[in-house]
């Protein structure tokens, strides 16, 4: 139904419709929701920079919530002779000695140079080692002495071998009959006994020094053994002030990325109701914060079972050092908005409904459904848009939307 009102100036009543004109189409084609070349790289820009910076976001994090001190490996190799299931296996592959490590707090080979961290101060390790240092000093004193055993079994087993070989030559000369020998065999023969002699000797030493060694090592592993409860709970609090830490960064993280993640989803589903050519934008931003906010979680899941630790986490609050995070935390928005604005303006300009609507009657397509129309079709026969209406100037035909009237070129009021 129509309103007819009169015009007071011209006397006459002008038909007026009931509702106005639709001036851009509502309807984007599936390609049209894309952008340019340029826009994909800027996006592609966006999201790689975006998860870089989002990276350094998470390590500057765990700058602020480091974890505790590190267990000297002093206490890691009494955990390891708690830990040995076989005795004998743990003689064998028993060490104190490692190469300097700044992490333990090395800075030779002794056990009197092991920094300890504040947990195994608590259960008193150092009082441990330091009754394993005289048997480890006896232990160090026969490992050496066992390997000049070994040098001198070494040298031994050589001079028999030559002996041998000497003896071997003298019985070839005597059945030879020669006049002049060059070896006696009665002294080779008595040269050959001192040497076999000698590694013998040095084989009873080695066995007896061996034993020694055993027994030492097992005196070591006997005090492991009886401090054992104290070792245990040295890394049981450590591995838990682990999983606090671990706790903690996650903690943080996923409050500061959900409600982030939670706004830049809820944009991208509004716009994409609209069919809004802003949808793309939208899209790489929501990428961003969800591949981050997975990455959290996931890794918080793999790394520890959460536990409620309220009074740590409030002193933890208390003393978190902001400044560096929260910046890196901007950063988070400011390279979307760079990135994000320039591929807003390309959108803008090139695809806006408008020109998108120009773009569909520029090839005789209703821009609401996509419809081929003939130039002569006024509405469109399958959705009934408003392809063309009265001119208000010259009475012909003008398309909705556009600025000027093909006919007269009068401006659209």
């Amino acid at each position: 139904m129509e309103i007819q009102p009169f015009n007071t100036q011209l006397g006459a009543v002008a038909p007026v419709a009931t509702e106005a004109p639709k001036t851009f189409a509502p309807y984007e084609e599936i390609h049209e929701k894309h952008t340019t070349s340029l826009g994909y790289f800027l996006l592609i820009i966006m999201v790689i920079v975006g998860l870089w910076q989002g990276q350094g976001f998470i390590s500057s994090l765990a700058q602020n919530i480091p974890y505790p001190e590190s267990i000297s490996n002093c206490g890691s190799s009494l955990k390891s002779l708690v830990d040995s299931k076989n005795i004998n296996k743990a003689y064998t592959n028993y060490s104190f000695y490692t190469y300097a490590n700044y992490g333990y707090g090395f800075d030779d080979n002794t056990l009197s140079n092991c920094v300890y961290s504040t947990i195994e101060k608590k259960y008193s390790i150092e009082n441990i080692i330091k009754e394993i240092i005289p048997l480890q000093a006896k232990a160090t004193s026969l490992q050496a002495s066992l390997q000049s055993i070994d040098q001198a079994s070494y040298q031994a087993q050589n001079n028999i071998n030559t002996q041998k070989q000497n003896y071997n030559i003298s019985l070839q000369e005597k059945m030879a009959q020669e006049s002049g020998t060059v070896y006696d065999k009665s002294v080779v023969k008595s040269g050959l006994s001192q040497a076999e002699s000698q590694y013998a000797d040095l084989q009873s030493q080695r066995i007896q020094i061996q034993s020694e060694l055993v027994g030492i090592t097992k005196n070591i592993y006997d005090v492991a053994i009886k401090n054992s409860t104290a070792i245990n709970n040295v890394f049981d609090e450590y591995d838990s002030a682990v999983k606090l830490v671990e706790f903690e960064r996650a903690l943080f993280l996923l409050l500061l990325i959900s409600p982030i993640l939670f706004l830049t989803i809820r944009k991208y589903f509004k716009h994409k109701r609209e069919n809004s050519q802003y949808t793309v934008i939208w899209t790489a931003v929501s990428i961003i914060f969800a591949l981050l906010f997975a990455q959290v979680f996931f890794v918080f899941i793999y790394k520890i079972l959460p536990r409620e630790l309220i009074a740590k986490l409030i002193e933890f609050f208390a003393q978190f050092a902001f400044m560096v995070t929260i910046l890196q935390y901007l950063l988070l928005f400011i390279v979307p908005a760079i990135f994000g604005g320039i591929v807003y303006w390309i959108q803008k300009r090139v695809y806006n409904k408008q020109a998108v609507m120009i773009r569909a009657l520029k090839n005789n397509r209703c821009p609401d459904c996509n419809f081929y129309f003939r130039e002569s079709d006024r509405f469109c026969p399958i959705c009934n848009y408003q392809i063309k209406e009265k001119c208000g100037g010259c009475g012909g035909d003008r398309i909705v939307g556009l600025a000027y009237c093909p006919i007269c070129g009068g401006k659209n009021s």
